[in-house]
Order: C-alpha cells, then sequence, then structure tokens
C-alpha cells in the first residue's frame, strides 16, 4: 500500500511538473467555459446514488476543510451528470467517486474511488506535499515547503 501511495505522488509530482505548460494552453483558450476553476484544489466527482460518495461525505468531507492538505488542495463537489465542469479535463471521469487535482485550471493528477479515509488521506497529503515542493522550486511557495505532520481527521 505505502509502495503505491509513492508512486502515485511520484506520477503526481511529474504530472505537476507540466502544470506550467497546461497554464499556458489555458492562457491560449482551451479552458471549458469562462469561470476558472481555483488555482489547485481537489474535486470530486460524485452522484446521488453512489454508496461510496455518501461514505466519504460521513467520514471525511466534514473534516476535511481542516486537514492540512486541504490548505493545499481545498475540497469541491461536482455531480459527475452534471456537466458543470469549469476546468480542462485529459479525459471524463466515468465512475464515482473521482477525484481529481487541479492547478491553474487543469487536471494534474486523478485517483477513482474511495479507498478509506486513511488511505485517502495518505494519497491526498503526499499529493499536497509533491504540489508544496514544486511550487517552493519554482518560487512560487505557499510560505512552506512541507505539510504539517499528516492528521487524519
Amino acid at each position: 500500500m505505502i509502495a503505491t501511495v509513492r508512486t502515485i505522488a511520484a506520477a503526481l509530482l511529474l504530472t505537476l511538473a507540466s502544470a506550467t505548460m497546461a497554464g499556458a494552453m489555458l492562457a491560449a483558450g482551451a479552458i471549458v467555459s469562462s469561470q476558472s476553476a481555483a488555482a489547485s484544489e481537489l474535486v470530486m466527482f460524485d452522484s446521488k446514488s453512489c454508496g461510496v460518495c455518501a461514505q466519504f461525505n460521513r467520514e471525511v468531507a466534514p473534516g476535511y476543510e481542516r486537514s492540512a492538505a486541504a490548505r493545499v488542495f481545498p475540497l469541491r463537489h461536482i455531480d459527475i451528470h452534471s456537466g458543470n465542469v469549469d476546468f480542462a479535463l485529459k479525459i471524463p471521469p466515468s465512475m464515482t467517486p473521482t477525484f481529481v487535482f487541479v492547478d491553474n485550471g487543469a487536471e494534474i493528477g486523478r485517483f477513482v474511488g474511495y479507498p478509506g479515509k486513511e488511505y485517502f488521506y495518505k494519497i491526498v497529503n503526499s499529493a499536497a506535499e509533491a504540489m508544496l515542493k514544486l511550487k517552493a522550486s519554482q518560487g512560487l511557495g505557499l510560505g512552506q515547503t512541507a505539510l504539517p505532520q499528516p492528521q487524519i481527521n
């Protein structure tokens, strides 16, 4: 499981490095709608009929905004059937829940499913750490280069 989290974090770090290019594409008009997404965020595609989404909403959503990862990737929900996407997706999500990491109006990574609260936070904290390191290396730091000790809220 730890190897999988590290693999996801490494893949996100590589993808995050191309975020500058994605930002340039968006500036050239590749954005899906006129309303842009937040600088960085975690978007959860869900559905009212998704039992796993309901479990996530009970176990994680109420405390996520107070988590260290939320400072880097605040959480936003989008109904998968709404078509109301205001950032560039690599491919449309087809399953719920799908969690998409967004930076500068473009998808930079994703994972599908809710593997439980502990594993969810391992994935999201690893991605947030990678983003902080990338932003710091680009001189765009968020005032820190590492998350506080990860906590499962």
